[in-house]
C-alpha cells in the first residue's frame, strides 16, 4: 500500500516536478565543470573505515560510530572490490546498500570499493540510513519513502565538510557532491514522460527530492550547525511515525503535500532554489580553486596523501 501511496503523490505531482527540474536544468548550465580534472589518490579499507568514523563522531552522530564498530565486529559490514564480477554476482550490487533482513533483524551494509575518497562518501550514506534502527521507526510510511535520502545525503555533505576542513582542498572531495548536481540534471530529461513512468523513475525521485531538502538543511547548518542539528534530530526521532508535511515543518522545509500533491510554500520554491544555486556556485568555484592548486602541485611533483 505505501508504495502505492508514493506512485499517487509522485504522478499526481509530476506537472510541479517537471517545472522544479526544469528550472534546476537552467541553474546548472550556468556552472559547468571539467570532472576529467578530478586527481585521485588511493585510500585503502582501513583508512576509508576510519575515515567514516571520524566523520560520524564529529558531525554527525555518536550513536552511528557504536553502530558501525558494532557491525563491523560482527562481520556485517562486508567491503569487497567494486570492479569484482564475482562479488556483483554475490551480493548482486555493485553499489554501497544497507540490508535489513526483516526476519532475522540482521542489518548489514554492502560495501563495494573504489580505494578512493568516493567510498567514505558512500560508508558514511549507508551508516546514516541507520538512524532508522537507532531510532526503532514504527514504519515505512509514504513520507519515509519520500524523504529517507535526506539525512544520507545531509551526511555527504558533512563528510565533504569534515575532509577540506582536515585534509584541505582536493578535486576527490568534490565527486560525490558534484555528481548529485548532475544527477538531477540528467532526471530532467529522463525521468518526467507521462507515458514512460516506470518503477524506476518512481524511485529515483526520492534521491532528487532528498539532494534539494539537503542543500537546504546545509545551508542552515553553515549559519546555525547547533539548531539546525537540533532539528535534524527531531525529525530522525519522528521519520517513520509523523506525517509528511510535520516533518517538514520540524526541518523548516518550504515543501508541503495535499491531496495527494506536493506543493511548495509560499516563496518556498524560490528559497529552494536560491540555496541550490548558491551551493553549487561555491562547489564549482572552490572546485576549480582546488583543480589550480593541484596542477600547480602535479607540476612539481607528488601531492602528498590525505595531508594539507
Amino acid at each position: 500500500m505505501r508504495r502505492e501511496e508514493y506512485y499517487r503523490v509522485y504522478t499526481k505531482s509530476l506537472d510541479t516536478i517537471k517545472d522544479v527540474y526544469d528550472k534546476i536544468e537552467k541553474i546548472n548550465e550556468k556552472y559547468p565543470y571539467d570532472q576529467e580534472k578530478i586527481y585521485y589518490f588511493d585510500v585503502d579499507v582501513q583508512t576509508t573505515y576510519m575515515l567514516a568514523l571520524n566523520v560520524l563522531g564529529q558531525k554527525i552522530n555518536l550513536l552511528l560510530v557504536d553502530f558501525l564498530k558494532n557491525l563491523n565486529h560482527k562481520d556485517c559490514v562486508k567491503f569487497y572490490d567494486a570492479n569484482s564480477y564475482k562479488m556483483f554476482e554475490k551480493y548482486q550490487d555493485v553499489g554501497f546498500g544497507c540490508v535489513a533482513d526483516t526476519i532475522s533483524s540482521r542489518i548489514s551494509i554492502n560495501a563495494p570499493l573504489e580505494n578512493t575518497i568516493n567510498d567514505v562518501f558512500g560508508l558514511v550514506h549507508e551508516v546514516s540510513h541507520l538512524y532508522k534502527f537507532v531510532y526503532k521507526y514504527r514504519k515505512e510510511n509514504v513520507a519515509f519513502m519520500l524523504l529517507g535520502e535526506v539525512i544520507p545525503i545531509y551526511s555527504e555533505l558533512l563528510t565533504y565538510e569534515y575532509l577540506i576542513e582536515n585534509y584541505g582542498n582536493r578535486t576527490s572531495f568534490y565527486n560525490e557532491i558534484l555528481e548529485k548536481f548532475d544527477s538531477t540534471k540528467m532526471y530532467t530529461y529522463n525521468q518526467f514522460d507521462k507515458e514512460t513512468c516506470d518503477r524506476i523513475n518512481v524511485g529515483q525521485f526520492k534521491y532528487s527530492l532528498g539532494f534539494i531538502i539537503a542543500l537546504y538543511l546545509y545551508d542552515r547548518h553553515k549559519i546555525d550547525p547547533y539548531t539546525t542539528e537540533v532539528d535534524i534530530l527531531n525529525y530522525a526521532l519522528k521519520l517513520g511515525k509523523a506525517d509528511f508535511n510535520q516533518l517538514m515543518s520540524i526541518l523548516k522545509v518550504p515543501i508541503r503535500i495535499d491531496n495527494d500533491k506536493i506543493y511548495f510554500t509560499k516563496n518556498g520554491l524560490e528559497e529552494l532554489l536560491k540555496t541550490y544555486e548558491s551551493n553549487l556556485i561555491s562547489f564549482v568555484d572552490n572546485f576549480n580553486k582546488a583543480v589550480k592548486r593541484e596542477e600547480k602541485y602535479i607540476n612539481n611533483g607528488v601531492i602528498k596523501v590525505l595531508s594539507k
